[in-house]
């Protein structure tokens, strides 16, 4: 807050600004890097407002995982497709290449089905599975416990990622050379999550909505770079990630938690994150809602 913005009945000595920086690596034992405990040394009371104001994000976290539900596809085949064979991937991130690759070597290694490979074509953005007998690509993969997609429209699984809606698609005739061909109805998504949320105790700034239940978070992070590039996120943004305390808060300790759009806690492994926030602390409480009414008559900070 600058001197000018000051209403008369304060004086300079009455507001006192902290930056705090929290990095996970200093966390309390335990936890992780997506969900810790962080401990000042030294309590700051009377706190009206805090905000972040600098995010320093690693996007090397990994894209396809069996937390995320999308590193499997169900195949069919055999006489009234009976035969389901399952090719799963190894947790990582893939560009879409990478991918088709990656499941080809499983549908042909050991207790595969060599008969079938997949490919992407980078024009249209599409998945083709190709086989020599008649198959059907599930990318719902309904029936199995623990469940390796999601009941959603977009985001369900791997056939999300390769371009298929979320049901079962079968090849059609076989060409002059006997192949089968199955072609994804929609264009791969390979481009990872554009934004995460950052929740810090009950802290509530941001409102994210679902289909079917919403969180809050303090702070929305928007992930500009691609992957295995650190992501910064500064007061540049046009988000707001503030809160301004009806009451005097003090801060000692941050529950602090990394979020997907879903809600769901992000697996960093060994990835570490760092946040900086700026804290306004109120020296005489006596004029804590003197100090609180300024912002609300636009008093900038």
């Amino acid at each position: 807050m600058r001197f000018s913005d000051v209403p008369f009945e304060l004086q300079a000595t009455d507001i006192k600004k902290h930056v705090l920086n929290v990095d996970s690596r200093f966390r309390e034992s335990g936890g992780s890097t997506s969900d810790f405990y962080f401990r000042f040394m030294k309590p700051i009371k009377n706190v009206l407002r805090i905000n972040i104001v600098h995010t320093e994000f690693p996007n090397n976290y990994y894209m396809f995982s069996a937390k995320r539900r999308n590193v499997t596809l169900r195949i069919r085949y055999g006489p009234s497709f009976s035969s389901t064979f399952l090719a799963t991937i190894a947790d990582g991130n893939y560009t879409a290449y990478d991918l088709a690759d990656a499941v080809t070597a499983i549908f042909r290694g050991a207790g595969g089905i060599p008969w079938l490979f997949a490919s992407f074509n980078l024009i249209t953005g599409k998945f083709t599975f190709t086989g020599t007998q008649a198959f059907q690509v599930d990318t719902a993969i309904d029936g199995v416990y623990p469940p390796l997609t999601w009941e959603r429209d977009f985001d369900y699984g791997m056939g999300y990622n390769v371009g298929f809606s979320r049901g079962v698609f079968p090849s059609g005739v076989p060409d002059a050379s006997g192949n089968r061909f199955v072609v994804s109805d929609q264009m791969g998504f390979f481009a990872g999550d554009s934004y995460v949320f950052l929740k810090i105790n009950d802290f509530d700034c941001v409102l994210q909505t679902t289909n079917d239940s919403d969180f809050t978070a303090l702070a929305k992070v928007m992930i500009k770079e691609p992957k295995n590039y650190m992501s910064f996120d500064d007061a540049a943004s046009l988000h707001a990630k503030e809160v301004v305390f009806p009451t005097p808060q003090n801060l000692s300790r941050l529950h602090v938690q990394i979020l997907d759009v879903y809600g769901e806690s992000i697996d960093m492994g060994s990835s570490q994150i760092a946040f900086s926030i700026e804290v306004l602390e109120i020296m005489n409480p006596s004029l804590y809602n003197t100090v609180r009414n300024a912002f609300a008559v636009g008093w900038s900070v």
